[in-house]
This record gives structure tokens, sequence and C-alpha cells, in this order.
């Protein structure tokens, strides 16, 4: 399966989605169409930094 058809299976199955949080590295992915909050970050280092502040 390629990474195109991977996300084309995730957003379908964000159909029923309350509320839809993105973080990406890439400015230009698809994700951040659909997400209701997102950011343009490295996950792994933006989440700990949200965890630690949590």
């Amino acid at each position: 399966m390629t990474a195109g058809a991977a996300a084309v299976e995730v957003l379908a199955g964000m159909k029923y989605r309350q509320v839809v949080v993105a973080i990406n590295k890439n400015a230009e992915a698809p994700i951040f169409s659909v997400a209701d909050y997102w950011l343009e970050a490295d996950l792994f280092v933006v989440v700990p930094e949200l965890v630690a502040t949590l």
C-alpha cells in the first residue's frame, strides 16, 4: 500500500470525527485540509513538550 492510499483510508475513517488535531512537518500535508487544529512541526519534538506542559 502506498502512502497516498493509506492517507485516503485515514481520511475516510475520520468521517464521524468530532475534532481532528494534526501535527506534521510538511506544510502541504493533506490532513491539514480536514483538521480543526493543526501545527506544522515535528511530532517527536512537540508532543513531549505538550505532555510536559500539561
